[in-house]
């Protein structure tokens, strides 16, 4: 057994002579893969036709055998199974941090036999914490001459599959040839299923095809993508140009639940045609239910883009935007006696909102964006003819330019920091607008990446509306209310948990901060059992500063698994402490 110092550095000289000792995705565009699958089902029950995109599973054959080859093509969940990459950081995009990378060491340990006389030796790995979701044990047969890895073992957990994976590297005469077997098992309550795929990578000129034959093994690998949609993806559909993709109806992971929003739901859908590769027409409309307000929220962004590297598009948006309070009723009633206030529905000051935005953006430098557009907005009371009885208006109309700039200065990345400044400004008497305000935010955002996984999300922002004369309704672009929340990577770390939704439009003005580090083995993962099933963990530090809170902040904690995502945070005024509460969202399926 060689000792440590040795072994971190067999690792890094492994990592650096390594080269494409698994099959990726786009390193050989000549290639062929011959894909061979194989499930069964051991035990099923009435609870898998409940399971997204299991209807034909729970209802077909329990054993299946298939076979297929052409370019590798999309399978989403267990597609990446099939091609994992022992050279990165992780072994499969964003998840299980691979042995073999030198920014990974410390979360491992490592045991090398002694070198046969060709120079061949295994070095076995295993998590030093034990089991966890993010790391993998197994073993790697390595030309120490080379660095090259000849063969290689590991297991873990993907998603809602323990899985086991199989890769040879083997030179030939007519050229490299990769072999990948995957073993899986699924069981979710009493159903239990097992799959084989094997992929074989060759290149294109090893394998002699007619039209006919092609055409043939395209019809096969239509038929094993459309049985792997029902396994682990939505519902898709591609008819030349266009495509269609409907996410599960019935899926827990749109069920969400926070301490301001309560228990929410949400679906979506996505419908896209192509006109060539730089022409395209989108419609993803979104919709949900909110049970605290006992309301359906929708969102319809229609979008045509006709310049894709340029960010040139032209998008049309529809939708029943959050609830909001009239600025001027508020401060009328807070003059009304206590006797009068407690006649009053709680909610009696609310609007329910319904928009239309038109907007064009153009890039005409990489680093610079432009988008100029205008925004419709009709708010109706929630309690129409009471606030008529009051002296009130029921409805109100606005109609406002605005124009947005987003500055990049260090490029299109998500890890490099984005300005944005958004200006807005309202005209009366267009389309019966009655509103008259003017508007201005700024935000700056940035993604910092470090080692393993580990990230740190910052966000700052302000914004101000600069005519005192009209404040019927503030409401801001950058910071208002979600009534229906995503799931972990959606909007945890850019929102105010706890703060009350009348708060959005109390002042004229706001500055905030967010701050959200994520690490996935930060401290839950050392708890013996239950942490190795904690995927990642997040610190968050949210901080407000309005006309009436000076200053609010929240701070939190958060985890997720592949069941559930589940933050607790307190939140404080000034340094008394105001309020503590939770939030949840199920994961399970997520990303099938």
């Amino acid at each position: 057994m060689a000792n440590e110092a040795t072994l971190r550095l067999l690792v890094c000289i492994v990592l650096m002579m390594l080269s494409g000792s698994a099959p990726a995705k786009g390193a050989q565009p000549d290639s062929i893969v011959r894909l061979r699958l194989h499930y069964d089902i051991d035990r099923r029950n009435f609870l898998l036709w409940l399971i997204p995109n299991m209807y034909e599973v729970a209802r077909g054959d329990r054993h299946t055998d298939m076979a297929a080859e052409d370019h590798l093509s999309t399978m989403t969940v267990l597609e990446t199974l099939t091609t994992p990459s022992l050279m990165s950081e992780t072994l499969y995009p964003g998840e299980l941090l691979s042995p073999l990378h030198a920014n990974n060491r410390r979360y491992y340990h490592y045991e090398q036999s002694p070198p046969t006389p060709d120079s061949m030796a295994y070095l076995r790995f295993r998590p030093r914490m034990g089991r966890h979701v993010q790391l993998v044990r197994g073993a790697a047969l390595m030309d120490l001459r080379t660095g090259k890895i000849r063969k290689a073992f590991f297991k873990g957990e993907h998603d809602m599959f323990d899985f086991e994976t199989d890769i040879s590297d083997d030179n030939r005469q007519n050229g490299r040839f990769v072999s990948s077997t995957t073993t899986t098992r699924f069981s979710f309550l009493g159903n239990k299923i097992r799959s084989r795929i094997v992929a074989d990578l060759e290149p294109a000129d090893t394998t002699q095809s007619t039209a006919a034959d092609t055409a043939q093994q395209r019809r096969k690998l239509d038929t094993l993508e459309r049985l792997w949609s029902h396994l682990a993806s939505s519902h898709s559909l591609t008819a030349g140009k266009a495509s269609l993709r409907l996410w599960p109806i019935v899926n827990p992971a749109y069920l969400s639940y926070s301490q301001s929003s309560g228990i929410s739901y949400r679906m979506k859908l996505g419908l896209r045609y192509a006109f060539g590769s730089r022409h395209r027409i989108e419609l993803t409309p979104q919709a949900g239910y909110n049970f605290k307000l006992h309301q359906l929220f929708y969102n319809i962004p229609a979008r045509y883009t006709f310049a894709p590297q340029r960010d040139g598009y032209v998008e049309a948006v529809v939708g029943n935007g959050n609830r909001i309070g009239n600025s001027n009723i508020s401060q009328d009633m807070e003059t009304l006696p206590e006797d009068t206030l407690a006649k009053l529905p709680d909610d009696f000051n609310t609007f329910k909102d319904m928009r239309v935005r038109l907007a064009v953006s153009y890039s005409p430098w990489p680093r610079l964006q432009f988008i100029a557009g205008a925004t419709f907005h009709r708010r109706k009371a929630l309690y129409a003819e009471l606030m008529e009885s009051r002296g009130y208006r029921k409805t109100y109309n606005s109609f406002a330019p605005n124009a947005e700039l987003r500055l990049r200065p260090w490029g299109r990345h998500d890890y490099r920091p984005t300005l944005t400044i958004n200006y807005e400004r309202s005209i009366k008497d267009i389309l019966r607008s009655d509103i008259d305000y003017e508007r201005i935010e700024g935000n700056i955002s940035w993604l910092t990446r470090f080692r393993a996984l580990t990230t740190l999300r910052v966000g700052l922002g302000a914004g101000l509306y600069t005519q005192r004369r009209s404040r019927d309704f503030l409401d801001f672009a950058h910071f208002c209310a979600n009534y229906l929340p995503g799931g972990w990577d959606d909007d945890w770390s850019g929102d105010f948990q706890l703060l009350d939704s009348r708060s959005y439009n109390e002042s004229d003005h706001y500055v905030r901060a967010n701050a959200a580090f994520e690490s996935p083995l930060m401290a839950a993962a050392w708890i013996p059992w239950a942490g190795r099933y904690v995927a990642s963990e997040c610190l968050y530090l949210n901080t407000l500063l309005t006309g009436r809170v000076h200053p609010y902040t929240e701070l939190g904690y958060g985890l997720t698994t592949r069941w559930f995502s589940l933050g607790a945070f307190a939140s404080f005024e000034k340094t008394r402490f105001d309020s503590a509460g939770c939030k949840m969202t199920l994961e399970l399926f997520r990303h099938w």
